[in-house]
């Protein structure tokens, strides 16, 4: 009985604690529902924001594509504008191009106008906007110069080439295919310009190429009329010598002392006549560049020695001295002996000639420099006036005298030396002070003996 009741008690007391778990358990829901719940709601609130956010951002850029679509507009002008100089440029620089190859083309030596028509042409083509299809064509007083794939057609443009206002060819340039209309038919306003500026550049070219050939062909002739004049002139010359070298040897019969005098007089008049007759050959052969020189290894002390010794007597008579100043080294140069002697010769008897006649002196140094052999002809003249120094190489040009009479030259000395000293790889170089006399120096590359330096 006892056991039974205690029994009873046990599951009375476990029936009792059921409800009370079950409420503990609703009331942890509840609160957990009540969390969710606040949960939900500032969810809710962060997505109410973030609509407003999402709303505002749509707003914006509402207000930045329309803020695009009109600076779409405003550059779309310029951007058509920046299109149209950019092509515009790219035109002009193909259209220097080509006026540019031409002046190159002008510039080569011994270009002919044939070859600066020919090049022309074919610089056309790649200068017009459609160059695969564009040909050019040169009319030329009955010759013709064209591109290889030169066509006529109905899409041309033309330019007359003149010369001082006289029609004297054509250029044309043709499209093969038909194009868009442009500025005139298929071509553009720049190409216009351009065919008519080539044109006017052709009909200079031509202008003076022409002037150039006549220019030669006198130049010819005039070298011709003074070699021909020159040679007419020695052989009189030379039987005038043989006959007063005779007269003074008294093969006529004895001389009293004045026929003696006129003897020698007319015998130096014909010596100088001779002279001027080669410098005029000399200069002549210069020009022409038919001047032949005959190389060869030469002692420069023998060299200064054999000038000097040669034009001593010419000191003498004016009782001055003419001395040379060598060093004891043995130099050589490769050059015509017989041009160095007349361009040293030249020097020293102008130096013989500007010293006064009595006090006077003309010293020749020869010394060796690097590379090179210094041959210098100094005297202690009168100078030569700073405004002459320029033209003191310059054909024909005299200085003005300041002692004695003397004779007068052709002024082509210093000239032909010039161009001499050049055609053997030298140089003439002049130093004077005015009151204190004059340096003329020759330089010429060295050798040693057995080579060139």
């Amino acid at each position: 009985m006892t056991e039974n009741t205690g029994k009873n008690l046990k599951d009375s007391v476990k029936e009792q604690a059921k409800p009370q778990a079950v409420n503990q358990q609703l009331e942890a829901l509840t609160q957990k529902l009540r969390a969710s719940e606040q949960q939900l709601k500032a969810m809710n609130q962060r997505f109410d924001a973030s609509n407003q956010q999402l709303w505002a951002t749509e707003q914006q850029l509402r207000a930045s594509n329309q803020q695009l679509d009109a600076n779409n507009q405003q550059l779309q002008p310029k951007g058509e504008q920046l299109l149209k100089l950019n092509h515009d440029l790219g035109e002009r620089v193909k259209e220097l191009n080509c006026l540019y190859g031409i002046s190159h083309l002008v510039e080569k030596s011994d270009v002919s106008l044939e070859e600066i028509f020919k090049g022309t042409v074919d610089l056309i083509p790649s200068s017009w906007q459609y160059p695969e299809i564009t040909c050019a064509r040169i009319t030329m007083q009955g010759q013709e110069f064209k591109t290889h794939n030169f066509k006529e057609t109905i899409w041309k443009q033309t330019s007359d080439i003149t010369i001082r206002n006289e029609k004297v060819g054509t250029l044309e340039v043709c499209y093969l295919q038909e194009k868009p209309e442009s500025d005139e038919g298929p071509f553009l306003t720049g190409e216009r310009k351009l065919i008519d500026a080539v044109t006017e550049r052709l009909g200079r070219i031509t202008d003076r190429k022409k002037a150039e050939e006549k220019l030669k062909k006198q130049d010819r002739l005039k070298t011709e009329l003074v070699v021909n004049v020159s040679h007419e002139l020695r052989t009189p010359l030379t039987i005038f010598k043989n006959i007063i070298s005779n007269l003074q040897a008294g093969v006529a019969g004895s001389l009293n002392p004045k026929q003696h005098k006129n003897l020698e007089i007319a015998d130096k008049e014909i010596d100088r006549l001779a002279r001027i007759i080669s410098d005029f050959l000399d200069i002549s052969k210069i020009e022409s560049g038919t001047i032949s020189l005959r190389m060869q290894q030469v002692r420069v002390q023998s060299l200064v020695s054999d000038v000097a010794e040669l034009l001593k007597p010419l000191a003498d008579e004016k009782n001055m001295e003419l001395v040379t100043s060598m060093g004891d080294e043995e130099l050589f140069v490769d050059v015509d002996r017989d041009r160095i002697v007349q361009v040293l010769a030249n020097l020293i008897n102008n130096a013989v000639k500007f010293v006064p006649d009595c006090g006077g002196r003309v010293m020749v140094r020869a010394k060796k420099l690097d590379n090179e052999v210094s041959i210098a002809v100094q005297d202690n003249g009168r100078g030569i006036e700073p405004d002459d120094m320029d033209k003191i190489f310059n054909r024909f040009f005299q200085v003005e005298k300041y002692v004695g009479p003397g004779e007068h030259g052709t002024g082509l000395g210093l000239a032909i030396s010039k161009e001499l000293t050049e055609l053997h790889g030298g140089r003439i170089e002049v130093a004077s002070e005015v009151g204190c006399g004059t340096t003329f120096t020759v330089f010429l590359p060295l050798m040693r003996e057995g080579g060139a330096v």
